[in-house]
């Protein structure tokens, strides 16, 4: 799978070139990223530099996470998204990880960093997919 912008408009190609949605995304909203696991980020321009993503499939459907309204990032099968703080669910939109951090990168290889800030003093955790802390430094 690729991306594509024709005439101002993102799209999503199959690996013989051919459009997998009708280009309907106009410019400001793009994908992020590349596809895992059969998803990619898209982001949707708001108004003010404010984007919403969503996770969208390689057939191009657009996939709701429950309890989700905003998903930070994705990776192994792992949505970052915030609620309060920064957590992890899976596609299914099972929490994994309660939304209890400052600030998350994307799962890689199995695992995340999460950081909590503590009066701009950052503790930083290494998570596991079954949501435990497998290393910190506070």
């Amino acid at each position: 799978m690729a991306t594509a912008v024709l005439n101002g408009k993102s799209d999503l190609l199959d690996t013989k070139g051919k459009l997998i949605l009708k280009p309907e995304f106009s410019t400001g909203n793009g994908f992020v990223g590349r596809f895992h696991d059969g998803y990619i980020l898209l982001a949707l321009s708001g108004e003010a530099y404010d984007y919403t993503q969503r996770l969208v499939d390689d057939q191009g459907n657009i996939i709701a996470i429950p309890g989700a309204d905003q998903i930070n990032g994705y990776g192994d099968g792992m949505i970052s998204y915030s609620d309060g703080g920064f957590g992890f669910k899976n596609v299914a939109g099972d929490v994994i990880v309660k939304p209890a951090f400052s600030n998350v990168r994307d799962f890689k290889a199995g695992a995340d960093k999460g950081f909590i800030d503590n009066n701009n003093e950052y503790s930083a955790y290494l998570i596991n997919k079954a949501g435990e802390i497998v290393w910190s430094r506070e």
